[in-house]
């Protein structure tokens, strides 16, 4: 707006923000509800810096995401990672609740006849030696990673392969990297790619700019 030529107040933004999410509350609580009639309740939590501590500093708050089976997810905000956001957020919930292994899931469902809960495989492979998935790495994998570098070496002998050539480019990118691209076929717990945490950090650059210094 300001490369427009309009120029609004701080205070003029922050209001208008204020009045927007106010507006959106009813419809982020009848998602919330609806999510939370899912059969299958996908939860966890995650650290939120928002709130004014002190000068130049702010309270560690907690994100609260919870995933339904129409796949769409709920983020709830709380200051607090304790069993009480629990029991607020699944007060009524019946069905079965995918979490974790943190502990205070497995209170809130102990003892409810109305809940199962079901925990993450993902979480508990981290826990365990993995002979066998590095039987399964050396066996599927690097047959797999073998032929790919001796195609590579058989498409760099190529005459009418340019150094400006895109594909030039993209083997020079993997042969360079080709020790660290390996690094998996033999330590069990990494994993082949890092499309997790890219998923995982999208929200954060979308909204750096928007979350600096949010007071509430």
């Amino acid at each position: 707006m300001a490369a427009s030529g309009f120029k609004l107040s701080r205070s003029t933004l922050t209001l208008t923000f204020s009045r927007t999410a106010q507006l959106l509350a009813p419809i982020a609580q009848a998602q919330l509800e609806h999510v939370c009639g899912s059969r299958v309740l996908a939860m966890d939590e995650t650290t939120m810096k928002a709130g004014r501590k002190s000068p130049g500093k702010m309270h560690l708050g907690y994100f609260w995401p919870l995933y339904g089976d129409a796949d769409e997810v709920s983020f709830s905000f709380a200051n607090t990672r304790g069993q009480k956001v629990i029991q607020d957020l699944l007060s009524d919930y019946e069905g079965i609740l995918l979490t974790d292994g943190y502990k205070v899931y497995e209170q809130h469902a102990k003892g409810r006849a109305e809940i199962t809960h079901a925990q993450c495989w993902a979480h508990t492979r981290r826990k365990l030696e993995g002979p066998d998935k590095h039987q399964a790495r050396q066996t599927y994998c690097r047959p797999v990673v073998e032929a790919f570098w001796q195609c590579c070496d058989q498409q760099c002998q190529r005459l009418d392969l340019t150094p400006s050539n895109p594909l030039s480019k993209a083997l020079k990118y993997a042969m360079s990297r080709q020790a660290a691209l390996e690094v998996f076929l033999r330590e069990l717990d990494v994993q082949v790619d890092t499309n997790h945490l890219e998923r995982a950090l999208r929200p954060i650059p979308m909204g750096r700019k928007n979350h600096l210094f949010c007071w509430t």
